[in-house]
């Protein structure tokens, strides 16, 4: 008990001079004089995002960078949104899309193909659109230039990813399609492979399965091209296209590289049609390309690798290397490559 008053005794020596110490301090303190300043967000902008789905990437990150730069970024309302493997409205996305920009408060629209015309990215490696579902979907966005033309249409689609889609079944017919990809894609590039190993891979792939998963890159890679003849014609401002998941050699580099060699022989420039490694960070990289055109920003950004071998390293999921794509989405955003810190 005596060890325990002591303590107590000298726990309040030492607190209460320090207790006076700080109520001197508060007293003989002069605030300088100020105007009171209550924090109110305030935006010089607005724009309409179609996201590519629901997640916080494609969407959420989308507006709250919009809201750092003073730009309002408006979404289509969750209930016509998809949610998970449930595919959005894209009817009533459309109607509404419409309304929204006939408002005349809008400066920009940054839209999702995916979105408006399958129902999310997750629909969209699954579902096949008809001859008349991409028409119905190619005029709509002629529609929304015409009744709009002074507001500018950012679009982006998604390539199609080498994966199989969830509806071929089965992990050895599903092994067996991948496999027969890379080699595909090893020999459209031009390097050897063993004929003997491709042919067999065909022939153990089910016909109708191979099908399938050949005609979701047909498909694609005819809609690609409308819409790089729409961004020809004026009707999209600017188109960008995103390699989803993909790897160095596959049947998606075939499509990726004949769209590339479309759009050169239009003579439509990186500011025109822009094709990227990636997908759920679109949006976001339009929004700060189109805020940077608005200021008159060209960031320069010098980029430094903490090993010697990063910047040519081929990551999982990816078709070109990490310096090729740090270097491309500099280039998508209005930046440029800087030689030194």
């Amino acid at each position: 008990m005596e060890r325990y008053r002591k303590r107590r005794a000298l726990l309040i020596l030492v607190l209460v001079p320090l207790l006076a110490l700080g109520l001197w301090n508060l007293r003989a303190l002069r605030h300088p004089a100020g105007t009171p300043v209550s924090p109110q967000e305030t935006t010089a902008h607005h724009v309409i995002l179609v996201p590519l789905d629901g997640r916080p990437p494609c969407r959420q990150f989308v507006i709250d960078a919009g809201r750092i730069g003073g730009t309002e970024v408006v979404t289509p309302p969750h209930e016509l949104q998809d949610y998970y493997s449930q595919p959005g409205d894209t009817k009533a996305m459309r109607r509404w899309l419409l309304e929204e920009v006939a408002k005349g408060t809008t400066d920009s629209v940054f839209l999702s193909v995916d979105q408006l015309l399958y129902g999310g990215l997750l629909t969209a490696r699954e579902k096949q659109a008809t001859p008349a579902e991409v028409e119905e979907f190619l005029a709509f966005l002629r529609e929304l230039h015409e009744a709009n033309p002074a507001v500018p249409i950012y679009a982006f689609s998604i390539l199609p990813r080498l994966t199989p889609q969830d509806t071929i079944d089965g992990y050895d017919e599903r092994r067996d399609i991948m496999a027969y990809s890379r080699l595909a894609g090893r020999q459209a590039a031009g390097l050897p492979v063993d004929e003997t190993k491709l042919a067999a891979l065909k022939a153990k792939i089910p016909p109708a399965s191979l099908e399938r998963y050949l005609a979701h890159f047909r498909e694609n890679a005819t809609l690609n091209e409308r819409l790089i003849d729409l961004t020809h014609e004026g009707t999209l401002t600017r188109l960008v296209l995103g390699q989803d998941d993909g790897e160095e050699y596959g049947i998606p580099n075939i499509e990726k590289y004949a769209l590339l060699d479309y759009i050169k022989s239009l003579g439509l420039s990186d500011r025109q049609v822009f094709l990227t490694h990636g997908a759920d960070e679109i949006a976001l990289s339009l929004l700060a390309a189109w805020h940077n055109e608005q200021t008159g920003y060209a960031p320069k950004i010098f980029v430094a690798y903490n090993d010697p071998g990063a910047r040519d390293r081929v990551m999982p999921y990816m078709a070109v290397s990490t310096g090729v794509c740090t270097e491309e989405k500099i280039r998508l955003t209005g930046g440029s490559l800087a030689a030194s810190p």
